[in-house]
């Protein structure tokens, strides 16, 4: 049909509807047992800037990335999850769940702003990009 397919990140998404001007925005999702898929954004003048790419990472490596640096406010139901500690450790705004699910009004932004970023150039391949293997295939990988 000649209909562009646009993916963006679910991170990108949820920290898009969070952003403040010139702060810099983390979105944490929950992977379980204190580790969270984690990304990092600065939104300015129309534009979204990739500070952290999506990784995963135990909350104490996220605590420790933004000690003694620029503290970002964040957002996502991981963020809301470990809402205490990431106050108490890090002085860190938490956007309320309310604010912190990914929107639609969001996407038509990005895709207004931000086209090329997540414009996919051939939609009959394109996959999903999972940021780790699933628990079962790790566990697999660990066995053999």
């Amino acid at each position: 049909l000649g209909v562009p397919l646009y993916s963006y990140s679910g991170l990108l998404v949820s920290a898009g509807g969070a952003w403040a001007a010139d702060r810099l925005v983390c979105a944490l999702f929950d992977a379980r047992r204190r580790d969270v898929y984690a990304a990092c954004y600065r939104f300015g003048k129309g534009e979204v800037e990739v500070v952290m790419g999506a990784c995963a990472l135990s909350l104490d490596e996220v605590v420790g990335r933004f000690e003694g640096d620029e503290v970002p406010v964040f957002t996502g139901e991981g963020a809301v999850l470990h809402a205490a500690e990431l106050q108490e450790r890090l002085g860190a705004m938490v956007v309320p769940s309310l604010l912190s699910a990914p929107r639609a009004a969001v996407l038509l932004w990005l895709v207004n702003a931000e086209p090329e970023l997540g414009l996919v150039a051939d939609a009959a391949a394109w996959e999903p990009d999972y940021v780790r293997a699933s628990g079962a295939e790790r566990i697999a990988a660990q066995k053999s």
